[in-house]
């Protein structure tokens, strides 16, 4: 490589540079893969019930939200036009339980902690 002059203090900030970068990056992964969500407590993204979920947690919000419906005589959600009476307990969180869920809880998630 002649004739080609390679300048220390160049080289240097370009290493440093890099290390920077490098490090940032690290740290971005770090906190992207953590699992916990901030609720001021120590539950986590599974304690979170959503639409679209299937499992044991949304069996227990469908009994959770059917005790309520069943003591609200008056007081009922609409689902499609008609008074919503009750839900099955499947474990699929699909129409029906997000509508129970809105009128009970006025919001689309639940977490495992709220309905236990």
């Amino acid at each position: 490589m002649k004739g080609l002059k390679v300048n220390k203090k160049v080289v240097l900030s370009a290493t440093i540079c890099l290390l920077i970068i490098l490090v940032v990056v690290i740290i971005c992964h770090k906190i992207l893969q953590k699992k916990k969500v901030d609720y001021g407590s120590d539950e986590t993204t599974d304690d979170l019930i959503k639409f679209g979920d299937y499992s044991d947690n949304v069996k227990t919000l469908q009994r959770f939200l059917n005790a309520k419906l069943i003591v609200n005589l008056g007081n009922r959600p609409q689902y499609n036009g008609e008074t919503l009476n009750s839900l099955e307990v499947d474990g699929k969180f699909g129409s029906r339980t997000l509508c129970a869920t809105r009128w009970w809880f006025k919001k689309d998630t639940v977490m495992l902690s709220e309905i236990q």
